[in-house]
């Protein structure tokens, strides 16, 4: 069983996910990110209501890369959280 199996089989794909290693989240779906401890995402990405495919990484709407502890990213109206990868630090990614 991989890791990410494991927390979807121990959380039912809801309430908060604690991530604080480098392991890649895919398949996962949520609104907010909570920054305990200063992070580098190395990839977060998203989609529309749409289907439209969102970089948070990249996109000059976001710029979600170097992200300060105390900090909440919020993907927006009609927008959902599919992926999360860290290169640092520690976050909260609150699963809907």
């Amino acid at each position: 069983m991989t890791l990410q199996e494991f927390e979807t089989i121990l959380l039912g794909g809801k309430g908060s996910l604690h991530v604080n290693d480098t392991t890649a989240r895919t398949g996962i779906t949520g609104k907010t990110i909570e920054v305990i401890k200063d992070a580098v995402i190395a990839n977060c990405k998203g989609v529309d209501n749409a289907g439209t495919v969102i970089n948070f990484v990249t996109s000059t709407d976001y710029l979600w890369t170097t992200i300060y502890a105390g900090t909440t990213l919020y993907a927006g109206a009609g927008i959902t959280i599919t992926e999360l990868t860290l290169t640092s630090g520690t976050v909260k990614f609150n699963r809907s």
